[in-house]
């Protein structure tokens, strides 16, 4: 039996056949960790470097709400669409409206009877003047009478004291009568001012809440848009907002140690818009909270100052009403902007924006502030006039 020999051979691994080497993978590894080691730093620490703030495109907008409570039959538009002076938005019902309406209508039908009792009184004093009047005369007369016959000897003096006495009564009972004619023509007066801030108080609820129907008052884009079929909306709650003229971001600005002021550069960013320079023009308030759409759910940032950026237009009007915007500042931009422009052309469309909005708030502002119940003012009881007739108050 042959004797097999055992071999001697070395074992070799077959070189490693891929085209890269191991350590490539240790590069990713390394960047992936350092990368978010940097992200967290950014977090905690951008403040000191970078001012950040989060917004919305905004416009001069006018807020469409209700004077009254009531309940949404029917919208005619959504956030977005683009509408005219005019057409129609809802049409709602409310049970106040009917009810104020049926009021004002009583009250314009009880004035109406007053006046027209009034008016025949008027006739009647005007008769019972000329009448009082004639018997005045008469007594005049009669007195001259036996005042002649008094010093011919033919009538005593008791006589003539008896006419004085009737003609001093006449004479006493015209004045009367003059001056209830005359609280009369007051009267009379008075309940024509009534009947027509009555009539134009009927007329106005009747143009503006006819079927329930609210009508744009102006051109523009709706947003704001929260409501739908069936809401039940209280009295000055806004529905939607007509926003019109130019477009800037209405910004919250995150708290941090880098400051900012009116004229300011930042860069500002829309998301699936573009990226665009752009200036701070306006400081409108001071809020502790981001509102719900913005803030972030991880770490809820400090918000303090409200400030309003205008940019590019271009941009801003390609960017839905209320569609998200960010702007940056950071360390270092200010003096960069010292050499470029920097959105320095911008601040010269934000004067348009502001005589828009001075225009808005000063045109109208009476119309745009009424309250319904100060149109129903018309007294319920009439308060006494001299004479012993009954009449309004004439404030």
């Amino acid at each position: 039996m042959k004797q097999i020999q055992p071999s001697n051979r070395t074992y070799k691994m077959k070189q490693d056949q891929r085209s890269y080497s191991l350590r490539f993978g240790r590069y990713v590894y390394l960047t992936i960790v350092f990368g978010l080691v940097f992200l967290v730093l950014h977090i905690l620490f951008s403040h000191f470097y970078l001012l950040k703030g989060d917004g919305f495109v905004f416009a001069t907008n006018r807020a469409v709400e209700l004077e009254y409570d009531a309940s949404i039959k029917a919208l005619f538009v959504e956030n977005g669409d683009t509408v005219k002076a005019g057409q129609e938005l809802l049409r709602f019902d409310s049970v106040a409206y009917r009810s104020d309406l049926v009021d004002l209508l009583l009250k314009q039908v009880n004035l109406m009877q007053k006046f027209s009792e009034s008016m025949v009184e008027d006739k009647r004093l005007e008769t019972t003047i000329d009448a009082s009047r004639q018997y005045k005369d008469l007594a005049e007369k009669i007195r001259q009478q036996v005042d002649a016959l008094r010093e011919k000897g033919f009538a005593p003096n008791s006589r003539v004291s008896i006419e004085a006495l009737r003609q001093f009564n006449a004479l006493r009972d015209l004045e009367s009568l003059k001056a209830q004619k005359s609280g009369l023509n007051y009267l009379l007066n008075d309940l024509k001012k009534q009947l027509h801030i009555a009539s134009a108080n009927l007329n106005y609820l009747i143009e503006q809440f006819q079927d329930g129907l609210v009508k744009a008052e102006s051109q523009g884009v709706i947003g704001g848009l929260e409501v739908t079929t069936g809401n039940v909306i209280k009295k000055g709650t806004p529905i939607m907002r007509i926003f019109s003229g130019p477009r800037y971001l209405y910004v919250y600005m995150e708290e941090s140690f880098i400051s900012h002021k009116l004229g300011d550069p930042v860069i500002v960013y829309i998301p699936g818009r573009g990226v665009r320079f752009g200036r701070i023009v306006d400081e409108a308030a001071f809020s502790s909270e981001l509102p719900e759409e913005i803030a972030p759910k991880f770490r809820p940032a400090q918000r303090r100052a409200v400030v309003h950026v205008v940019t590019d237009q271009d941009l801003v009007s390609k960017a839905p009403i209320m569609g998200r915007a960010k702007i940056y500042k950071p360390v270092g931009l200010q003096a960069f902007c010292n050499f470029a422009s920097c959105g320095k052309q911008y601040i010269e469309a934000y004067q348009e924006i502001l005589k828009i909005r001075k225009s808005y708030y000063h045109t109208n502002r009476q119309k745009h502030q009424r309250d319904i119940k100060e149109l129903f003012t018309l007294p319920d009881q009439m308060s006494s006039h001299k004479g012993g007739l009954s009449g309004v108050d004439g404030g």
